[in-house]
C-alpha cells in the first residue's frame, strides 16, 4: 500500500525518493500525533470542556485528500488506542473511527477539490454520525440508559462534536498547508487552499 502511495507520488513529482517517501508517510504521522496530543490531560478542567477531538479531524481529512495513505488497519488501531486511552469499552471509538474514514473516503472525489466549506458541511454530517455511534455502543448493557450518567454522557458527546465542527476549519487549513508542501508548484497553483 505504501508502495503504491510513493510511486504515485514520485510519478507527479521530482523529488529525490527518500523526500517522497517521507512525505508518504506524512498522514499516518499526524494521525498518530493528534491521538498522543488529544490523550494528555489538561490541567484544568475548564479547558476539557472546549477541547475538540483532536483525532476525527485529521482522520477526515487525509481519508479525503489522500485515502491510499490511510490503510483501514491504521484507523482500526487507533481506534482501539482511543478506547484504551479514554477508558470506554473496546470498540465504541473503533467503530466510529472506522465508520468516519470509510465515509470519507466514499466522499472523497466528490470532494477534493471542492474547498473548505464544502468539507466542513460534510464532516460536520459525519460527525453528528460519529456521535450517535459512540453513543449507540457506549449505552448498550448500561444500566438506566435515561438515568443521569447516561444523560451527562449523551451532552459530553454532543458538547464535543460541536467543539470539534467549530473547530474544523483550522485542522483543515493546517493541513492543507502540510498537503501543499507535498504538492508539486503547478498541483498548487490549480488548487482550491
Amino acid at each position: 500500500m505504501l508502495e503504491r502511495a510513493t510511486t504515485t507520488l514520485i510519478a507527479h513529482t521530482r523529488r529525490p525518493a527518500w523526500q517522497v517517501a517521507l512525505l508518504a508517510l506524512l498522514p499516518g504521522a499526524t494521525l498518530i500525533v493528534s491521538i498522543v496530543f488529544g490523550a494528555v490531560p489538561l490541567a484544568s478542567v475548564s479547558w476539557a470542556m472546549i477541547v475538540p477531538d483532536m483525532l476525527a479531524p485529521v482522520l477526515f481529512f487525509w481519508c479525503v485528500h489522500r485515502a491510499r495513505t490511510v490503510p483501514i488497519l491504521l484507523v482500526f488501531l487507533l481506534g482501539m488506542a482511543a478506547d484504551i486511552m479514554h477508558d470506554s469499552p473496546l470498540g465504541v471509538h473503533t467503530l466510529a473511527y472506522m465508520a468516519l474514514a470509510l465515509g470519507a473516503k466514499a466522499v472523497g472525489p466528490q470532494l477534493n477539490g471542492l474547498g473548505l466549506s464544502f468539507s466542513w458541511g460534510v464532516f460536520s454530517i459525519f460527525m453528528m454520525g460519529f456521535v450517535l455511534i459512540k453513543l449507540l455502543t457506549s449505552m448498550i448493557g448500561t444500566p438506566g440508559v435515561l438515568g443521569y450518567p447516561a444523560l451527562t454522557a449523551v451532552l459530553q458527546s454532543v458538547q464535543l462534536a460541536l467543539t470539534t465542527i467549530v473547530a474544523y476549519p483550522l485542522f483543515h487549513l493546517i493541513l492543507a498547508l502540510m498537503n501543499g508542501i507535498s504538492k508539486g508548484p503547478s498541483d498548487l497553483a490549480h488548487s482550491s487552499y
